[in-house]
């Protein structure tokens, strides 16, 4: 569990990318701020990682969010298995 995403939750951030809930993010509201593990298309339906990201992460001249979690889905709709995509980030 990673406060109240838990670990393996699709989720679509205000970027637009997708991503897999990771794990807790560093600083004082880790529970509320987790590192995503970003899916990116490699072409029909495949998906690969992309790198963990995590949502603590500040702009450095306005100080806000660079990533905010916009929806959450779940992943089994897609036809994505996370276990999958979380093992090849480690």
């Amino acid at each position: 569990m990673s406060g109240t995403y838990p670990v393996g939750t699709l989720v679509k951030l205000n970027t637009g990318e997708a991503g897999l809930i990771y794990g807790s993010g560093n600083g004082s509201e880790e529970t509320a701020r987790p590192r995503v593990l970003r899916l990116k298309k490699t072409g029909k339906k495949q998906l690969k990682a992309a790198g963990v990201v995590d949502l603590n992460a500040r702009d450095k001249k306005s100080g806000r969010y660079q990533r905010r979690i916009k929806s959450t889905h779940n992943p089994y709709q897609y036809g994505i298995q996370p276990a999958l995509f979380l093992m090849q980030a480690e």
